[in-house]
């Protein structure tokens, strides 16, 4: 990704921070300009980031608009750094999403007004960009499917059959059979179709071959493609490479340039080792092989579509590669304490996912805006496992999917079957770790982590209490301080009746204990005063170690600095 950045001169806030993120965070290429240099960068950047007032980037860019689907996005940023406003570009170029996790890092609020987006639905642009295709269509029906989308109504998605697609979130997937749907639509493949209302995503998956005799120009092998693909029906955005001979391809050079595709080549020796029936003549005569275009497409790992095509000192034919979409399973954390605590990256993966699944206290915790696009499905205590199935299916089928946590998801999370179902099904995953609740109460509580701390959980719904109750007493006899998670209704009063006899017992009536809630309310006491009537699930409990000390509502412990 390439990204202007022009910095107005009244402004305050430092451009330097936002090209900090961009670098370390985007991986982007960013140019520093000037605003006059504008027009000399604004066709070879896929973004421009204005740091000033918004009227200044409107005055700034508007003799450059042409095209959404050809001009850079457009970013600002006020000149205080309070807000990130995506001007132009939020569903083609990704403006929205850059708008909200560049807010999140440097602590301003985004302002994104796209009707799809506040949604948490993807609009026909975003779709192809996703599904790295390329948008074809009139743009009145496209508006129209933007309208039905913000509306509420589904989408109806069509595929051709030699595609598989995710699902995405306001589109009813359906497999193309002919039949025609009575309203406007969302296309996938290569198809030219005999239908009105359609917008098509075109797949780059087409490989044309191509032979040709030496007195042939270019601009006549071009006539022969459009010609070929207009008789056959299949649309040119759907062009991958073209294919010829090694010792050719450099006479397609400026075509393929043209065509914005590579030019492949393939040598005669390899060429005659393809096995197969072939009818060229002119091949076997001239070039002492069975063929040229049908056995270079196969030699590419290509479908044949349309077989060889005679023009006058022409032969095309048509392969097809295969095409397929990789899906994702994010593991998120959301973090403890609620959205103040939620990171960039876990942000960034929500955007990026088409479904979020998790449990129902957990998807409360999701951005509204991608609301959209949360799965209740198996939300409740007790379908962990049934969660995790369903999360990695739709990553199987080439979603990007977040199953999310709150805290961090590796402690006592989700992490556990989702990744094991995940490993066993060949599905790549990422995990996206978070402010732990133990490390939210700390925050609250002072220094009580420093010395060293271990982590327990008191429910015993997959691990028998017995077993939660030699864990205590072992970690009640050392120094550590011990955060206690998973604070359950069943079995309470015994339970935080045990907890307190062991550790009275090894660390004295007195040792001090936090409770820190999900608002941060907190707490501090002894353990004798500890009642279970004060815990549920919404709070955490952190027990000090022996040696700690109490100011006010602060829990100290030493590391053995000299002050």
């Amino acid at each position: 990704m390439k990204v202007l950045l022009v910095e107005v001169l009244d402004s305050d806030f430092p451009g330097k921070e936002i090209k900090e993120f961009l670098e370390k965070e985007k991986g982007a290429q960013v140019i520093v300009a000037r605003c006059e240099e504008v027009g000399k960068f604004w066709n070879a950047v896929d973004i421009l980031v204005v740091v000033g007032s918004l009227g200044i980037a409107v005055r700034l860019v508007a003799p450059f608009l042409r095209d959404k689907r050809s001009d850079p996005g457009v970013l600002v940023v006020d000149s205080k750094g309070n807000f990130c406003i995506a001007l132009c570009g939020g569903h083609w170029r990704g403006v929205n999403s850059l708008a909200r996790s560049l807010a999140h890092f440097i602590g301003a609020e985004a302002v994104v007004t796209t009707a799809s987006n506040v949604r948490g639905l993807f609009s026909p642009e975003e779709v192809a960009s996703r599904l790295e295709g390329t948008l074809e269509g009139e743009r009145e029906s496209l508006l129209k499917i933007l309208s039905r989308l913000v509306r509420g109504n589904e989408v109806d998605f069509f595929f051709d059959s030699a595609f598989s697609l995710p699902a995405f979130p306001g589109y009813s997937l359906k497999e193309w059979t002919g039949k025609l749907p009575g309203q406007e639509f969302l296309f996938f493949g290569e198809r030219i179709l005999a239908a009105k209302g359609w917008v098509a995503i075109r797949p780059r998956t087409l490989v044309v071959s191509i032979g040709f005799r030496k007195s042939v120009s270019v601009e006549r092998i071009e006539e022969a493609i459009r010609d070929f693909f207009k008789r056959h029906a299949y649309s040119m955005a759907s062009i991958k490479e073209l294919l010829t001979l090694e010792r050719k391809k450099e006479t397609l050079l400026p075509l393929g340039e043209k065509l914005g595709v590579p030019v492949k080549g393939v040598c005669e020796e390899e060429l005659r080792r393809v096995e197969g029936i072939f009818s060229s003549p002119c091949a076997k005569k001239h070039l002492n092989i069975p063929g040229l275009v049908e056995p270079a497409l196969i030699l590419s790992g290509c479908e044949i579509l349309v077989p060889k095509t005679v023009y006058p000192g022409i032969t095309l034919a048509l392969g097809r590669k295969s095409w397929c979409r990789k899906g994702l399973l994010y593991l998120v954390s959301l973090g403890a304490g609620g959205s103040p605590n939620l990171t960039v990256q876990a942000r960034e993966a929500l955007e990026d996912s088409e479904w979020i699944l998790g449990y129902r206290r957990y998807l409360d915790l999701v951005p509204p805006h991608l609301e959209g696009r949360v799965v209740r499905k198996y939300s409740a205590m007790g379908e962990e496992v049934k969660r995790a199935e369903l999360a990695v299916s739709l990553a199987e089928k080439g979603n990007r999917v977040s199953l999310v946590s709150s805290g961090d998801v590796g402690v006592f999370g989700m992490v556990s079957p989702a990744l094991e179902i995940a490993l066993s099904r060949g599905v790549s995953w990422k995990i996206i770790p978070g402010v732990s609740a133990c490390l939210y109460a700390a925050s609250r509580l002072g220094s009580p982590l420093v010395g060293g701390f271990a982590v327990v959980s008191l429910s015993d719904y997959l691990v028998p209490w017995d077993r939660i109750k030699k864990d205590l007493e072992l970690l009640a006899a050392t120094d550590l301080a011990v955060a206690v998670y998973n604070l359950v209704e069943r079995g309470k009063e015994e339970k935080i009746a045990f907890l307190k006899s062991v550790f009275a017992k090894y660390r004295g009536s007195g040792v001090a204990v936090g409770l820190v809630r999900a608002s941060g309310e907190k707490t501090v006491m002894t353990i004798e005063d500890l009642e279970a009537s004060q815990l549920d699930m919404q709070c955490t409990l952190i027990v000090a170690p022996p040696h700690a000390r109490v100011e006010g509502d602060a829990i100290l412990v030493e590391r053995g600095y000299s002050l």
